[in-house]
């Protein structure tokens, strides 16, 4: 068995199934966030407005571009970089574990960082109320920011010699080769094995609690923030109209109530956009706590374990599962938009239908009307001129229960070519007739 699957099964408490699935399960899941991190990609990239115009489109860019990185070289790949006969699946050499480990460092600090601008943007935007223009002069530090600490963790890392397979990919390494850590013996640390696994570690925990906490304050302010405008604009809302109301019975005109009206839907409108953008950057939030809680509980009991108590395979798997999933989840947040518009869209044209239909039937009713008879004896009469038979479905009424109905409970007229809403109306004819 390799030597670092041996050690992982001995010392750090994972048995090979577990180890296994540690490296499959991954690729599932990072591949279905890189595929939704694309899309945003993609989609902001084909729309000028949305790649020259919108703050919130290029921070989503960013933050695209920095999940596809740490999708594809952390979860992705996982233990395919490391030296061949190393690990499970290993197929790569020393060089090829620091080129992942230097991408992944990038997309691991990167990607909490862009959390936090974006998180920064609906705070300027919702709770602070900055022009666009004030916005555009402080955007370029929300995307240089998280790409400055993402590459410089990754140059300490290739300077310090600290990059090496650990668990089932390439990071901050214990030692390679492992063995050089065991007692007693000759072999040299070729990376590794001065503590820095620890001292990365440290800027991990801290990058991600970091992250953590300033998203969490940021939209607590944000979502305080809208809900005082929404409750204030209520009262605002119930005053005005009383003092509106006021004016108008002494002065007696009306202009003034056509602009109190459009003044009112104006508010509305901005009241109703602000809470879309804070329950999407809520979403957003969720997402990223989601993604990161389980990695932040994995370091912690990695500094309080002990030889004898090894890692939990539990945490290990959820780490496998949620943590490659930040583009997965962005994607269906990002869509939000997209699907409020298709439901929009879905309502509007059955409402269409509905009036539509009750247009084509008052017609025919006024038509029949002029004709001497009421909608559904029109109706009827129409039948029997084109050929139908009256007499044998008078008959068949009267063997039934219900005049519509037939025995099997099914509307008798159904087949008659009728429509639904003619059917109610020969059904309600033939019920009075019988």
């Amino acid at each position: 068995m390799e030597s670092w699957t041996e050690h992982n099964i001995d010392i750090v408490g994972l048995d090979y199934n577990s180890l296994k699935a540690n490296i499959i399960i991954p690729k599932i899941t990072g591949t279905l966030s890189m595929m939704g991190s694309f899309y945003i990609i993609q989609d902001i990239l084909r729309n000028p407005h949305k790649r020259k115009v919108s703050f919130y489109h290029r921070l989503m860019l960013g933050l695209s571009v920095s999940d596809t990185i740490y999708s594809f070289s952390a979860f992705v790949l996982t233990s395919w970089p490391m030296p061949r006969d190393y690990f499970i699946m290993a197929a790569g050499n020393v060089s090829t574990c620091d080129a992942s480990a230097f991408v992944s460092s990038i997309g691991m600090f990167a990607t909490p960082l862009y959390n936090c601008s974006l998180v920064t943007y609906y705070l300027l935007q919702l709770k602070y109320r900055w022009s666009d223009q004030r916005i555009r002069d402080v955007e370029k530090y929300l995307h240089i920011v998280p790409w400055v600490v993402g590459l410089g963790v990754g140059v300490a890392g290739l300077a310090t010699k600290a990059f090496g397979p650990l668990l089932t990919g390439c990071w901050a390494t214990q030692a390679y080769p492992i063995e050089c850590k065991y007692p007693g013996s000759n072999v040299e640390c070729i990376r590794g094995g001065n503590n820095q696994q620890l001292y990365f570690g440290i800027l991990y925990f801290f990058n991600i609690l970091f992250a953590i906490l300033y998203v969490s304050i940021s939209m607590f302010h944000v979502y305080k923030t809208v809900i005082t405008i929404e409750r204030n604009s209520e009262k605002y809302s119930f005053v005005f109209t009383l003092t509106r109301l006021r004016r108008r019975q002494h002065d007696g005109g009306e202009e003034s109530w056509v602009q109190e009206h459009n003044n009112k839907k104006r508010r509305k409108n901005l009241r109703k956009r602000s809470r879309r953008v804070m329950v999407q950057g809520l979403l957003y939030s969720v997402a990223m706590i989601l993604i990161s809680i389980f990695p932040l509980v994995a370091f912690l009991q990695f500094l309080i374990r002990s030889n004898e108590t090894g890692g939990i395979p539990q945490i290990e798997i959820c780490i496998a599962i949620f943590s490659p999933l930040q583009g997965f989840f962005n994607t269906f947040i990002y869509l939000m938009p997209v699907f409020r518009k298709m439901c929009k869209a879905a309502r509007r044209s059955e409402r269409s239908k509905e009036e539509e239909a009750k247009k084509n039937y008052n017609t025919n009713y006024w038509n029949d009307k002029k004709n001497g008879a009421n909608s559904a004896e029109g109706l009827l009469r129409k039948k029997n001129e084109n050929g139908g038979d009256d007499n044998d479905d008078d008959d068949n009424v009267e063997e039934e229960d219900h005049p519509c109905c037939d025995s099997e409970n099914n509307w008798r007229i159904e087949n008659e070519g009728f429509s639904a809403t003619e059917e109610v109306q020969v059904c309600a004819l033939v019920g009075n007739n019988k």
